[in-house]
């Protein structure tokens, strides 16, 4: 039997078709062949930043007649990724100068703090205690949150004339 050109190509052409077709249905038709599973592994670090935004240094001017209670403020910004957290305060002595008048003694001074959120603080005025909790319980995984702390000092004539200066230290804390 003789085989034209014509019948020799369209052979050639089908041949060609099949192989390649078999080729590719065998390299990327067929599950599993071709695929490669990656685990991707996450450590995220504990953080808590705690920084004071305003109220550096506070001046509180009174005067038992024309002024006798002044007011300040110190505010501090939260950023973290815990759940919880809290601010504690530790006072330093806080005495009218060569005279012995403790201003927190003598329940002069005081102190109230607001919470940002749902957190415990100081809603009312307080006369401080050397080391006590600012805020508590502050429900923590934010980029930032502000708590205030007011202080206010109230005089009469039963206290001294002079300066007083203390230094107040503030911690915040994980807390679980």
């Amino acid at each position: 039997m003789r085989t034209t050109g014509f019948r020799k190509l369209s052979l050639a052409v089908t041949l060609s078709l099949l192989l390649t077709l078999g080729l590719v249905s065998t390299g990327f038709g067929q599950a599993g062949q071709g695929q490669q599973e990656i685990e991707i592994c996450a450590t995220i670090a504990q953080r808590l930043v705690f920084s004071l935004t305003s109220g550096e240094s506070v001046t509180l001017v009174v005067d038992p007649v024309d002024n006798p209670t002044a007011e300040g403020s110190s505010s501090f910004e939260v950023k973290t990724n815990v759940s919880s957290y809290s601010i504690t305060a530790n006072f330093g002595a806080f005495e009218v100068a060569d005279t012995g008048y403790d201003l927190i003694g003598n329940e002069n001074f005081r102190i109230s703090s607001v919470a940002p959120d749902e957190g415990d603080a100081v809603y009312d005025w307080t006369v401080p205690e050397e080391e006590m909790s600012v805020l508590s319980g502050e429900t923590g995984y934010t980029n930032s949150e502000i708590t205030t702390v007011n202080y206010q000092l109230n005089v009469d004539f039963s206290v001294p004339q002079g300066e007083a200066q203390t230094t107040i230290v503030f911690t915040a804390a994980v807390t679980m």
